[in-house]
């Protein structure tokens, strides 16, 4: 081999084990090929590390093939001599596949005798093709291969709304205001009467954790907290007393502009029609990222600390839960009990009409036309270079474990 040739391998090993560049490398080896010995050249080229990157995630909004209420597990090879660089490219990749992370990476650099001898044909073709200096991705959803957009549509059920809660005051003795009794030139007013209370409805159909400016919040929060890595569950339960307020804060600010609005309008409307009580009934369908036990403590919080026009307040719940292939729809009513025979009235009234809205349903072949409740979703943002998301439930299926355990 002459001097030149020698300079010139040495200038590809400097290349491929440096991480000078894919590009870089590859016209390195095509030109060693070219002039020496082709299986050397192969050789320095597969001495490049390849690391393994996984990660549970859930598709994007404009995911093109899966729905954002479903998850995979997310496996992307990258053949780099930078680790850092290597993470940089499975991000990228990761984002390019309308991907977003929903747990902490898991990381390693695999050892090649180890691939060849032991992993499935797959994990060595994609080894073999992240040699190359590709990012290459896989993805296994958790859901069966089917449950696709464009193939089998999830059932979904009709979602609560004024005309349903029209039906449950008037069950319960109480109607809407008439327009004399509105008074709405004057002032905002509220929705109800029932005996000697008026009632202001708040439907809550926004998803407040899917607001970009709670997220900036949000991130600041868990970020100034010191937890370190490049992951954090949007959780509440490792956080101090001072912590939860603060989350409590951010999560809260819609319900509590709510309450003060509200309270504004039951005001106005107790003073021009002289009834003695008010109440506020929020009926949440879409802030579902909040349990609605803890929904209706900080409506409760609000009520009493923002306010003296709230005699009392009741909280409706509404959410979805799917797997593509069954699908449930729960309801939650609060007080249970040990209220003021009002309150108590309208929850037999909300729950008599729950039967009458499912029977109805099931009698036109559970329908998929109308206003339908969307399924709960985990939500997934970046922000300060940290991956930050929600995990809503999983309605566990048969079919999906049993698709898990074949690839497994």
């Amino acid at each position: 081999m002459d001097t030149n040739c020698r300079k010139r391998l040495r200038l590809l090993e400097i290349t491929v084990l440096h991480g000078s560049g894919s590009r870089k490398a590859a016209e390195a080896v095509a030109w060693y090929s070219e002039t020496a010995n082709i299986a050397f050249a192969t050789a320095v080229l597969m001495s490049i590390p390849v690391h393994r990157f996984i990660v549970r995630a859930c598709p994007s909004a404009n995911h093109p093939k899966f729905f954002a209420w479903q998850t995979a597990l997310i496996c992307v090879f990258v053949g780099d001599a930078n680790s850092e660089s290597a993470f940089t490219k499975a991000q990228n990749a990761i984002q390019k596949e309308e991907w977003l992370p929903i747990r902490a990476f898991r990381k390693d650099t695999l050892i090649e005798r180890i691939v060849f001898d032991q992993g499935e044909e797959e994990v060595v073709a994609a080894y073999k093709e992240a040699q190359g200096g590709k990012a290459v991705l896989r993805a296994r959803t958790d859901q069966m291969p089917m449950a696709t957009k464009g193939r089998l549509p999830f059932m979904k059920a009709p979602r609560i709304g004024e005309l349903f809660l029209d039906r449950v005051v008037h069950r319960a003795g109480g109607r809407r205001l008439t327009s004399d009794e509105a008074d709405a030139q004057h002032s905002r007013n509220a929705d109800y009467i029932v005996g000697d209370s008026v009632i202001e409805l708040k439907d809550i159909q926004e998803e407040g954790l899917l607001v970009p400016g709670r997220q900036d919040r949000l991130a600041q929060l868990f970020g100034s907290l010191g937890r370190g890595g490049e992951y954090a569950s949007l959780s509440p339960e490792d956080l101090s007393d001072i912590e939860w307020r603060q989350y409590m804060d951010i999560l809260a600010r819609p319900i509590q502009n709510q309450v003060k609005s509200a309270a504004k309008q039951i005001k106005a409307s107790r003073n021009h029609l002289g009834k003695s009580k008010g109440g506020v009934i929020f009926l949440n369908t879409g802030y579902s990222s909040i349990p609605h036990n803890l929904f209706d403590s900080l409506v409760k919080r609000y009520c009493e600390k923002d306010t003296q026009q709230v005699d009392f307040s009741i909280c409706i719940s509404s959410w979805l839960l799917t797997n593509g292939f069954e699908s449930e729809v729960f309801f939650s009513f609060s007080p249970k009990e040990g209220e003021c025979e009002l309150v108590m009235s309208l929850r037999n009234a909300f729950w008599l009409e729950i039967d009458l809205l499912m029977d109805s349903w099931a009698q036109e072949g559970f329908s998929q036309d109308g206003d339908l409740l969307q399924p709960m979703i985990p939500i997934a943002f970046r922000a300060n270079s940290m991956n930050y998301s929600f995990n809503p439930p999983v309605l566990s299926s048969e079919l999906d474990d049993g698709w898990k355990e074949v690839c497994e």
